[in-house]
């Protein structure tokens, strides 16, 4: 497998990183219930708090999912290039073969050389 292969979507250290945030946001809001309802924490998840988490949830999906898509997309390119390259290495293998054979079975030869493509 290729080297470049191991590296991760940057689309996927975003999802990490709003994911991280998300699950911040939730742990401050659990410490801001026992809070005093005065400070301005308590009173900011008051007001924003389900929306903030509403955001990002969102933020989250969508950087999952085009991670995801990103991930598909590079993966689907790199099997084409591998089976591009098997191909490939299957005609060269046959046109060794076919050069090895004599000239009265050349026809022959090239036959098996179209069954293959």
């Amino acid at each position: 497998m290729p080297a470049g292969r191991d590296k991760l979507h940057p689309l996927f250290r975003l999802a990490t990183l709003s994911a991280a945030a998300f699950v911040v946001t939730v742990l401050a809001m659990v410490a801001a219930v026992f809070a005093d309802e005065q400070t301005p924490i308590s009173q900011f998840f008051s007001r924003h708090g389900i929306s903030l988490l509403m955001g990002e949830v969102i933020v989250t999906l969508v950087l999952g999912i085009l991670a995801m898509w990103a991930d598909q997309r590079r993966t689907a390119r790199m099997m084409e290039e591998e089976a591009a390259a098997g191909s490939i290495g299957d005609q060269i293998s046959c046109v060794s073969t076919c050069v090895l054979v004599p000239p009265n079975q050349y026809n022959d030869a090239l036959g098996k050389l179209e069954d293959r493509a």
